[in-house]
């Protein structure tokens, strides 16, 4: 947010005032500190959390108050963060109301605006209650109020005492059984008082010279409203408005948040404290100015359709340019347009700086402007003839020399790895399928080889056991060895009878009588056969 609260800031003094009971030093707590220590802790958060001219004071209390802190402002409490974390216990039980008389003593010397007291007791063990009724009244009428801090649960015994005290003292109760949230639960009380600062006066409004960066109406300068909070500028943001009273404080409050937008108006734009805003002629108009800042509208093109204004960054320098109608007839401008550009950077004020624009050739003119990180451009354009252009405002997303190198954009990253790898570049992926290698794929056969094994094993049992296997080898082996001998002894047979045959032709004609086709086919044995190897050779020498 642009704004802070009075916490925050310290414009108006807030009184914190804590007094604390003292009984648990001896009891750890599960994160390995004592609730004392976290009770230290809380009233150290609230410390913290006050500005320089808020005023605190801290008592410790058991049986009698123990003044910690005397009531003064926070600048001018060198070491009060020590003597807070500090603070053990000293005995004794937990007199409630010795603990608050003593606090009411404290308040009605402070110069505060808003005093509060925040009381720190056991729901089990609050003892005491005295008048307290009474005692409450009297802190109502002095403008005090009174939360309570119980650590246990509603259904203790002495919850119910503890909840009438933060009822009849205008404040808030919190129960808790964790001491570790001790902390959270005094800064959250804390923040809820800071928050009582809404000005019910009828106020008068002046508009300030940034409201011109949310819209080129001034709405006529001023206005007035029935009540705002009040709050102030955080550095680095911007005001709109701002009230005519002692606080000037901001009315309209806007910034950048990296690329986005963040505004808050502090008024009421519909209620009691609406007033006269509600009847003022303008307030549409604003309001919805202020919208279209936020949501980042385009802004109104004032130049007419012949001119277009862009904006670029690139290696930190800002380049806005104008296009001209290439088609145009005569030049919309007798002078060079100028810009008035509105510098802001991180915790410094603003700085406004004009510009005029060049030509870059025929149809556009440029000016450039260095930008680094921590700064952003709001540029207003002038051109003769037409209203003033606002264009948007222009940040670096981060230092020039923090911006990623092009090595990394595919465009050249791609490529220079492929050389790296030995790989190759490949826009179309079709191609992928037509030059794949060839590669050897290899299957699995080890479960086949178990299986082969097993079959063999019982094979091998079976014919240790039975000889079946080796029989049917036996008995083949006998019909093949009986077909050939009697293939053989048939081939004998037949020799033998062609041989008588020839003797008988040779002694009755005197002659040698060759065989006929048909004796030789039936005494030429087959190929192979050492019978009829055997057969040749006879032959030949019967020849001779």
């Amino acid at each position: 947010m642009p704004i802070r609260n009075l916490t925050e800031h310290g414009s108006k003094p807030e009184l914190e005032f804590i007094f604390e009971n003292k009984i648990w030093e001896t009891i750890e707590s599960k994160y390995g500190k004592t609730k004392m220590d976290l009770a230290n802790l809380a009233t150290a958060e609230v410390f913290n959390m006050l500005h320089d001219r808020d005023e605190i004071g801290v008592i410790a209390v058991d049986s009698s108050p123990h003044t910690i802190i005397p009531i003064n402002e926070k600048a001018n409490l060198d070491g009060a963060y020590d003597k807070i974390m500090s603070i053990g216990s000293q005995g004794g039980g937990i007199f409630v109301y010795t603990g608050m008389i003593a606090g009411l003593k404290m308040l009605i010397k402070a110069k505060a605006g808003t005093k509060h007291i925040v009381l720190f007791a056991d729901a089990a063990d609050a003892e005491e209650p005295g008048r307290y009724k009474e005692l409450l009244a009297k802190c109502q009428k002095s403008g005090i109020t009174v939360s309570v801090m119980a650590l246990g649960r509603e259904s203790d015994c002495d919850a119910k005492f503890l909840m009438d005290v933060a009822k009849r003292g205008y404040g808030q109760i919190y129960f808790t059984v964790n001491a570790s949230e001790l902390p959270r639960l005094f800064a959250q009380d804390t923040f809820v008082i800071a928050r009582n600062s809404f000005v019910e006066e009828n106020t008068q409004v002046n508009l300030t010279a940034g409201m011109r960066m949310l819209s080129n109406d001034n709405f006529g300068g001023k206005f007035s409203f029935g009540g705002f909070n009040l709050c102030f500028l955080k550095p680095g943001a911007e005001a709109g408005a701002i009230t005519t009273d002692e606080n000037s404080a901001p009315v309209v409050a806007f910034h950048q948040v990296g690329t986005g937008r963040v505004l808050c108006y502090t008024g009421e734009t519909d209620g009691v404290y609406t007033g006269a805003f509600a009847n003022w002629a303008q307030a549409g108009n604003f309001l919805g100015s202020l919208a279209r800042w936020t949501s980042g509208s385009k802004n109104t093109n004032n130049v007419g359709d012949s001119m277009l204004f862009t904006q670029t960054l690139r290696n930190g320098v800002h380049r806005i340019t104008l296009h001209l109608d290439p088609d145009r007839k005569v030049e919309p401008f007798k002078k060079l347009p100028t810009l008035l550009s509105m510098t802001s950077r991180h915790g410094m004020p603003p700085k406004s700086i004009k510009l005029k624009m060049r030509w870059d050739d025929s149809d556009t003119l440029v000016c450039e402007m260095p930008l680094d990180s921590t700064q952003t451009n709001l540029t207003t354009a002038h051109v003769e003839g037409f209203k003033p252009q606002m264009l948007d405002p222009v940040k670096l997303m981060y230092s020039p020399e923090f911006e990623p190198s092009k090595m990394l954009d595919s465009k050249y990253s791609i490529p220079r790895l492929s050389t790296l790898t030995g790989g190759k570049e490949r826009a179309n992926l079709e191609s992928i399928w037509q030059d794949m290698p060839v590669t050897v794929r290899t299957r699995p056969i080890a479960k086949w080889l178990v299986l082969a094994a097993l079959i063999i094993l019982l094979l091998e049992v079976l014919e240790h056991r039975t000889g079946v296997i080796s029989m049917v080898f036996v008995n083949n082996a006998i019909k093949a060895k009986k077909t050939k001998l009697t293939e053989k002894d048939s081939d004998q047979a037949t020799q033998k009878a062609v041989k008588r045959q020839r003797k008988t032709k040779k002694s009755s004609s005197g002659k040698e009588v060759k065989p006929s086709k048909a004796e030789e086919k039936i005494l030429e044995p087959p190929e192979n056969n050492n019978m009829s190897n055997a057969f040749r050779r006879a032959k030949g020498k019967t020849r001779k």
